[in-house]
Parts: C-alpha cells; structure tokens; sequence
C-alpha cells in the first residue's frame, strides 16, 4: 500500500528523525530513505515551502510494493510536482526496485 501525505509538520518530523532534512530550504529537493519497514520518496516544493510524502510500507516484503510507488508517482496529479522533480523521483524509485535485494555488506577475502 502506497500512502501520500502532505501534512509539512508530519514530513518535516519524520525527516528529522530519518536524518534527511534537505540541505536547503530555498531550492526544490527529492529525497529518498528507508525508515523503520517503509521506504520513503519526498518531495520539497522551495516556490509553497511545502513537502509531499510517498511511503511503501512493508516494501521488502511486498514485491509490487515499489512498482505501485512508481505509478502513484506517475499519476499524481493532486500536488502539481513539477516534471524534472517527478522524473528524480521515479529515478530513486528505479533504484531502489534493483537494490532492494542488495542490502548484503560486500565482502572481499583478498
């Protein structure tokens, strides 16, 4: 399940917590982390000073978790998010989906 938040006091608090506030609040940001079970897609509007939240719960053990996250992101249409910061967006996404099954520590014997 997918959910979208764009309660600033909420976002900003979780960010806070994740330790992924944006290095500035003057330029437009997407950001991405993993917190707690979910996996978290945020967008910072610089023009409103407004953020907008896209969470995966439950992400690794649901295998279209992220591809659902993509397609709300897509067709998102409510929040007016500009194309360049979208397609960031759907860029973190992408990622994460060929990733997610790679949060092994690299071991080198040599």
């Amino acid at each position: 399940m997918i959910e979208i938040s764009n309660d600033n006091n909420l976002i900003y608090l979780l960010l806070e917590k994740a330790d992924a506030l944006p290095q500035r609040f003057d330029v437009n940001a997407v950001l991405a982390f993993d917190l707690e079970d979910s996996f978290y897609v945020v967008v910072y509007l610089a023009g409103n000073r407004n953020f907008i939240s896209f969470r995966a719960k439950e992400y690794l053990q649901d295998n279209n978790a992220l591809i659902y996250m993509q397609q709300v992101v897509e067709n998102d249409t409510t929040h007016e998010i500009p194309a360049l910061l979208a397609d960031e967006a759907l860029q973190l996404i992408e990622h994460k989906m060929h990733t997610k099954k790679n949060n092994r520590y690299f071991f080198d014997a040599h």
